[in-house]
């Protein structure tokens, strides 16, 4: 018996050891009555560096759904997959500054609760221009954000674009560390802008 219970602890040790912890973020979402078309779907983010040069950071895997009535979207960015052009600059974003290895979060979610139109009238053909509100929460923080939405209806086909509308800044969303870290860490000396802006064009299927 003590040989068994031994044996037992042991398995549960082992399976205890090589288990991740999820990340919120990347649990399944709940099924909503719009689907993300993430094939036609993009999301990128430009921060400024040595105050003059933009750097453009492109996040392709995407997933999302949306309700129209009560609203409520959802956008979730895997952060280990973000392209800027330059491999080596991918792995110092990933490692130094979202610290995806370290923290194993690797996903960045934003929810909007708040968006002041209402879908349900916007006819087929037709287009809005709107504001939104809501939260993004990534390396565990979050921070409430807002900005204007152009939104537009084809068929069963809903569409938000914003572009360098929706501004991230690094030290609100408690982030600075991080920044120091990558600065840090990075073979060429270089600053970064605290303000980051968000651009997007997302298409939303109805099911």
């Amino acid at each position: 018996m003590t040989t068994m219970k031994t044996l037992a602890l042991a398995a549960l040790a082992l399976g205890l050891a090589s288990c991740k912890c999820p990340n919120p973020a990347a649990k399944a979402m709940a099924p909503m009555a719009y689907k993300l078309d993430a094939a036609h779907s993009q999301l990128s983010a430009v921060a400024i560096k040595n105050e003059v040069k933009p750097v453009a950071l492109k996040f392709p895997d995407l997933e999302g759904g949306l309700d129209a009535k009560p609203f409520k979207a959802l956008l979730s960015a895997r952060l280990d997959t973000l392209d800027t052009g330059d491999k080596g600059r991918d792995a110092n974003v990933r490692n130094f500054f979202f610290e995806i290895a370290k923290t194993g979060n690797d996903r960045a979610m934003i929810e909007v609760t708040e968006i002041g139109a209402d879908l349900d009238v916007l006819k087929d053909g037709a287009s809005l221009a709107t504001t939104a509100k809501g939260k993004l929460s990534m390396h565990g923080s979050s921070l409430e954000i807002s900005g204007p939405l152009q939104i537009s209806r084809k068929g069963s086909t809903l569409s938000a674009s914003f572009k360098d509308a929706w501004t991230i800044n690094i030290k609100s969303m408690g982030m600075l560390d991080a920044l120091a870290n990558l600065n840090k860490n990075c073979p060429q000396p270089h600053r970064v802008g605290l303000d980051v802006k968000l651009s997007g064009e997302l298409v939303f299927q109805k099911l």
